[in-house]
């Protein structure tokens, strides 16, 4: 072969592969611009939410089970009762009512099931404008200028209701109204500013906070401080059964007897005579 038909195939090779990324290209933006539209129509559609379930042509339609329905009702009615996602759950735990779900995969999939409530799946709801009867697309995105190489579960941005790139009301069969469930938006932004105003500053007297572990359940335990008698006194807990689930505190324990035999071990492991051991133990190495 001459040097000018090397070349050749060497260029057209080249604009073969050019042309190739150019076609992925087309095809990657064309079918993007699809997934739009069909969003824009309120037809582009991710599994159902708790009380609801996907008919054969692939819409969403209230869970046709009458109990599943009237607990999802019962939810809500008490949420405008309790007015907190964590008097709402403590009230499940202790009447004992169960949240429909129907898993979206393994051997039951699509039957239904009652579950324990827990405080994320009970956000989940309350935060959804499906069940008011609208349609959202673009809460869940990705910024790529969040992104970090190497971890594609990273730059993950969640959006509210009223930010989405698409929401079409009166979409869906509602199990509140649009009214209810802005005013139910409105308790949950204000139980949550109210909760970061009262928050503990982080520089307490505490020296073990975010380091003790629950013997029981393995969750670090909470700092709690209160006022009696004019003094303030420390306590370790581990409440995050309870936080989550609406359960009993796990255990609680004295602070100020926990920290001075922790302190005490750690003045002894500092003093001069423990300090030469250390030394001569890392010289020795």
């Amino acid at each position: 072969m001459c040097l000018a038909c090397g070349i050749d195939v060497y260029y057209a090779t080249l604009l073969k592969g050019t042309m190739s990324e150019a076609e992925l290209h087309i095809l990657k933006s064309r079918l993007q611009q699809g997934m739009w539209n069909k969003a824009q129509r309120g037809e582009l559609l991710n599994h159902a939410p708790t009380g609801f379930v996907r008919t054969s042509a692939g819409d969403l339609v209230m869970d046709p089970d009458e109990q599943a329905q009237a607990v999802m009702r019962l939810l809500f009615a008490q949420f405008r009762r309790r007015g907190s996602v964590s008097g709402l759950l403590r009230w499940l735990v202790r009447n004992d009512v169960k949240l429909p779900i129907r898993p979206h995969s393994g051997s039951n999939r699509g039957e239904l099931e009652w579950r324990r409530p827990n405080r994320v799946t009970l956000l989940n709801i309350l935060h959804h404008p499906i069940y008011a009867g609208a349609y959202r697309w673009g809460h869940r995105e990705v910024d790529a200028r969040k992104k970090i190489p190497g971890r594609p579960q990273t730059g993950r941005t969640f959006n509210a209701y009223d930010k989405c790139r698409v929401l079409i009301r009166d979409r869906f069969p509602a199990y509140i109204t649009w009214e209810e469930f802005e005013e139910n938006q409105r308790k949950l932004r204000d139980n949550s500013n109210l909760g970061k105003a009262l928050a503990a500053p982080r520089h307490g007297p505490s020296v073990l906070a975010g380091l003790v572990v629950c013997g029981r359940c393995g969750h670090r335990m909470l700092v709690a401080y209160t006022n009696a008698s004019g003094q303030k006194t420390l306590r370790y807990s581990c409440q995050r059964a309870a936080i989550d689930y609406g359960a009993d505190r796990c255990q609680s324990l004295s602070g100020a007897v926990l920290e001075s035999f922790v302190v005490e071990r750690l003045l002894q492991a500092i003093s001069p005579a423990s300090l030469e051991l250390s030394l001569a133990a890392t010289a020795d190495i």
